[in-house]
């Protein structure tokens, strides 16, 4: 057996990406990591934590049949692939509890050149067991709405034909040009259509879409930004998807064919990014375009180190990070070690970590620490701090 980041595999399938590994970080180190965009990403050392979504369906926590079966069979396909991960033993490393860590914030440039994302060039073929925590309608809100239009109707759907449907939101009476928040949500089933991420009730429970339609968003939120969430329908989650149709989407947002279809006015110098679990690491890979002003991310799950054009693509950039140390499923060391490298080559103090102790939604189990999405969504002070940049 080889041991790839803690994780075994077997020698059959490790041999050609060990020697494809080398290549990249030959690649990386000449500054030609940055691939097309069609590339799925870096993560060559990301975790499957298939033995905690088999977890979550022994608890019953999944209580429809077509999910278990699902799972199961997933399962099933994973280990005729030779994919499967063992998840790690333990917490991740501990540096203490912080609440937060002020940043001196300044603006930041936006008027280089469109840059693609820095992401690998080598496909890995990840296979994605997990549900978020909020899978199966596990976590719910409660709902603060009477009927299924009443909650829909603080929202609109829109679809670009080429990338993806989503849900978006603009405040009552906004006028002129709106910094405007792309929300990635994490793993899931995502059989249902878009209006799942505004269910409060649903697997996507506790992230904006769902605050805003349930009534519980900050007002901070409320009143201030135009939210756009796209859903990886079919998928996942965004992990799969290519990260260059991600970024066209978001050109489509922005643009005068996104309005007509229902965008919100968008201010194209004031996006942020919110993402969630595999959101949040899909996140990170796009941030590095330098077409975001700051992003936040919750739950970040690369195991391995930030490549070198990667970080140096992320200097000075305003990012606030959210980790549980008891999370279960991504290990705190995760963000532990992206905050380290963002700070070291950062020449400005625009790094902010949350670092909490345990669990701050009161999760357990096999999904124990990995709340966090919704934690920093109902932060009102995150929605504070991009209108300070």
């Amino acid at each position: 057996m080889l041991t790839l980041d803690g994780h075994h595999r077997s020698c059959s399938t490790l041999r050609a990406k060990v020697l494809r590994v080398s290549i990249v970080g030959r690649l990386a180190s000449e500054g030609c990591i940055c691939a097309a965009s069609e590339s799925k990403g870096w993560q060559l050392q990301r975790s499957v934590y298939n033995v905690v979504g088999a977890s979550l369906i022994s608890a019953g926590l999944c209580s429809r049949r077509s999910q278990r079966a699902k799972g199961a069979g997933a399962r099933a396909r994973c280990r005729a692939e030779s994919q499967c991960c063992r998840p790690h033993s333990g917490g991740g490393a501990s540096e203490g509890a912080t609440a937060c860590d002020s940043a001196t914030l300044t603006d930041v440039g936006i008027g280089a050149p469109k840059l693609e994302p820095c992401i690998s060039d080598v496909a890995v073929g990840r296979r994605q067991l997990l549900p978020s925590g909020f899978a199966c309608g596990c976590f719910a809100l409660p709902p603060q709405c009477s009927g299924e239009e009443t909650r829909r109707s603080r929202l609109v759907e829109v679809t670009d034909p080429q990338t993806y449907s989503a849900l978006a939101y603009a405040p009552p009476g906004a006028s002129g040009k709106l910094p405007l928040i792309v929300v990635l949500h994490g793993a899931g089933s995502n059989e249902l259509d878009v209006w799942n991420l505004a269910n409060p009730q649903g697997e996507h429970a506790g992230l904006p879409p769902s605050l805003l339609t349930s009534g519980t968003a900050p007002t901070e939120l409320a009143d201030n930004f135009a939210v756009v969430a796209p859903y990886s329908a079919g998928k996942r989650s965004f992990y799969e998807e290519p990260r260059g149709r991600m970024l066209r989407f978001v050109d489509w947002v922005c643009s005068e064919a996104g309005r007509q279809a229902g965008c919100p006015n968008v201010d194209p110098t004031r996006i942020f990014l919110l993402g969630f679990s595999d959101g949040a690491t899909v996140g990170v890979e796009l941030a590095t375009t330098r077409r975001f002003a700051g992003g936040v991310f919750a739950a970040y799950g690369f195991t391995g180190d930030l490549p070198a054009l990667a970080a140096e693509r992320l200097k000075d950039l305003p990012i606030w990070v959210f980790h549980s140390a008891d999370d279960v499923i991504f290990r705190v060391s995760c963000s532990d070690k992206l905050v380290k490298t963002l700070r070291t080559v950062n020449s400005r103090d625009v790094v902010r970590y949350t670092r909490y102790d345990r669990d701050q939604e009161g999760f357990t189990g096999a999904v124990r620490g990995h709340s966090t999405g919704i934690t920093a969504s109902r932060q009102p002070d995150i929605y504070s701090w991009m209108l300070s940049i």
